[in-house]
């Protein structure tokens, strides 16, 4: 792995704990309850901590090296004890005697060899004890989220995502005889990885499956394991995780989903709201398409209004959710940008109430698959999944908060990992997109970066054919700053008017794709001509850019601009927007590198009205 990654894989080496924080967290520790103990720790997540009196090569945060010391010495104890349904293992002690100074535990030596990649002679004392490495999560999540067009099944999907993702992963983990949370190496982004005693891997893929498929209705997710020695879990990560990846793929190649899933569950619990399910109803005609999928078999009625919906299992469960539990990314964005009356402002009911034009903001990192296959070891992985979320998360909410402040006029689909899928108001989108960038750019130095794509539309074009477009763009952002080495993010936008959309149109493009420096040049341009073109002479260069040969064009262009002088300002700005590495712009026109002539005018045009 590359020096630029590296850093970003372990808190900054200038922030150590403090000997008085330090004392705080034994006092909170002591005094504390069981379950509260990592809620603590979370504090301190950012914070490196020297827990030992040796060098070490990259210090881990309290968090990361708290958890895992305490996972290291119940595996231990639990090998010791054999197979005695006697054990018990007290957690709280085992976390206190970690930042005992005094205590000079084999473990912390252990921790100290994995984190320098030295096995040295601690790996022996390890290497008869046996564990199984437990991988997988959800998969296609776009698709579960995208297949309905309602707002409330949206926010449905969203909370069954988390909810699978993080409390059911740890229902079925603590429901296992004497397993303890820190077995649970890291639950986000949709994905799971644990390491518990061996005997325990194939009983938990098993109860995940089954407890996944009775609240992700409609959804792909699967689980695997390998059986190993604890010493090659952590000094063989690369190696085992590899092994268990690949064990996971085949699985989800060959899983068999049901067509019609059928609702086994008549209640649910989910962030502390009892939500409880209707019995299928018995339709007297043959088969009742869902309204709202329009894929499978409706066996439940549900009124809206004066709207009466038939729903088929899948889109029934998302519905319920969606109606009873408050929208969770909405109350995570209050909560970070410290909005207190949450419960009192108005939510949005549809997408058209963001606006009568809506931006689709579609993100991912760049490079992020070569980063997590050059991992070292299980420190590097859970602090890295962490920060990841964390960067995406607070750099999209910051850029909200700027231009929407406590006005709950966006909605958050998918937000996790390095994953975004936004709507927000269309004339806020361009600024919204570039701070999202910047911020996660800035995060990680430009060693690791975000691309989006844009889709400014209408709220009626249906949500699954925007993704299929949006999908384009990113892909085509990502491609234009592969192509030009360029160490920065990028974004593609596209504005749809009508219904129509030909993805061929987007190669005549001569403004988008662009890095996010260039955006910001972009929009002052735009501005520029705002200012001081009027808008009719615009739309008149436009429609003389179509009906006119290039050359016939060019000598009207130039005639106009020698009758105006303020047409040098819009020459300027055509300059700065017309992507030099691709063209060369001249007289109203840009010319690729064959000496091909392709129009700015229509995208100019196209993002007019939507830049402010």
């Amino acid at each position: 792995m590359t020096n630029s990654y590296l850093k970003y894989l372990y808190p900054e080496s200038n922030r150590y704990l403090s000997e008085d924080c330090k004392n705080k967290i034994v006092q909170s520790i002591s005094s504390a309850d069981e379950k509260t103990i990592e809620q603590i720790l979370e504090e301190y997540d950012e914070i490196a901590f020297k827990f030992i009196d040796i060098p070490i090569k990259n210090v881990p945060s309290v968090y990361d090296s708290a958890r895992l010391y305490v996972l290291l010495d119940y595996l231990v104890t639990r090998s010791r004890a054999g197979n005695s349904v006697l054990f018990e293992f007290d957690r709280k002690k085992s976390y206190l005697d970690f930042f005992d100074s005094s205590n000079k535990s084999f473990l912390k030596y252990l921790l100290a060899d994995v984190l320098n990649s030295n096995p040295s002679n601690s790996r022996n004392s390890i290497s008869n004890i046996q564990v199984d490495v437990v991988k997988g999560g959800i998969t296609k999540i776009k698709e579960y989220m995208l297949e309905t067009e309602k707002l409330k099944q949206l926010r449905g999907a969203s909370a069954l995502i988390k909810f699978a993702n993080i409390d059911l992963t740890k229902q079925v983990v603590l429901s296992q005889s004497n397993l303890i949370p820190e077995c649970i190496v890291y639950c986000n982004g949709g994905n799971d990885l644990l390491i518990v005693p061996a005997g325990y891997g194939k009983e938990i893929c098993k109860e995940l499956e089954n407890k996944y498929s009775q609240v992700l209705l409609g959804g792909k997710f699967a689980f695997e394991y390998v059986t190993c020695t604890l010493d090659q879990a952590l000094f063989e990560y690369k190696k085992i995780s590899k092994i268990v990846t690949d064990k996971l793929s085949k699985r989800q190649m060959f899983k068999i989903y049901p067509t019609n899933p059928a609702l086994s569950i008549d209640k649910l619990y989910i962030n502390q709201t009892e939500l409880r399910f209707e019995k299928p109803t018995v339709f007297s005609q043959q088969a009742v398409v869902c309204d709202t999928c329009l894929i499978r078999d409706a066996h439940y009625i549900v009124y809206e209004g004066v709207e009466t919906l038939h729903l088929c299992s899948v889109c029934y469960l998302k519905y319920v959710v969606g109606m009873k539990i408050r929208h969770i990314f909405k109350e995570e964005y209050c909560t970070k940008k410290n909005i207190s009356n949450f419960a009192d402002i108005k939510q949005i009911d549809s997408i058209d109430e963001i606006g009568d034009y809506i931006a689709i903001i579609y993100g991912d990192g760049n490079n992020m698959g070569n980063v997590v296959m050059n991992i070292e070891n299980i420190v590097q992985m859970t602090y890295f999944s962490r920060k990841l979320d964390r960067v995406t998360i607070n750099s999209v909410y910051d850029a909200i908060y700027r231009y929407l402040g406590d006005e709950l006029k966006f909605e958050t689909v998918i937000l996790g990992g390095d994953d975004i899928f936004i709507i927000v108001p269309a004339e806020y989108a361009i600024d919204i997109a570039k701070d999202i960038i910047t911020s996660f750019d800035s995060a990680f130095s430009n060693a690791m970066t975000m691309s989006v794509g844009i889709l400014i539309t209408k709220p009626t074009v249906p949500i699954y054919s925007a993704f299929r477009i949006v999908s384009t763009l990113l892909k085509r952002a990502k491609r234009y700053i592969k192509q030009h080495k360029i160490e920065s993010g990028s974004v593609d936008v596209e504005v749809l008017t009508g219904v129509n959309f030909d993805a061929k149109e987007l190669n005549k493009k001569v403004i988008f794709p662009c890095e996010v420096s260039r955006l910001e040049k972009i929009k002052e341009a735009i501005l520029s001509i705002k200012k001081n073109i009027a808008t009719t002479k615009i739309y008149t260069f436009k429609e003389a850019s179509e009906k006119l040969l290039p050359e016939e064009f060019g000598l009207y262009y130039l005639f106009s601009k020698a009758r105006d002088s303020k047409l040098n300002i819009l020459d300027s700005a055509l300059e700065q927007v017309v992507d030099s590495r691709r063209f060369t712009y001249i007289a109203g026109y840009a010319k690729d590198k064959q000496n091909k002539i392709y129009s700015p005018w229509q995208e100019i045009v196209d993002i007019y009205d939507f830049i402010n």
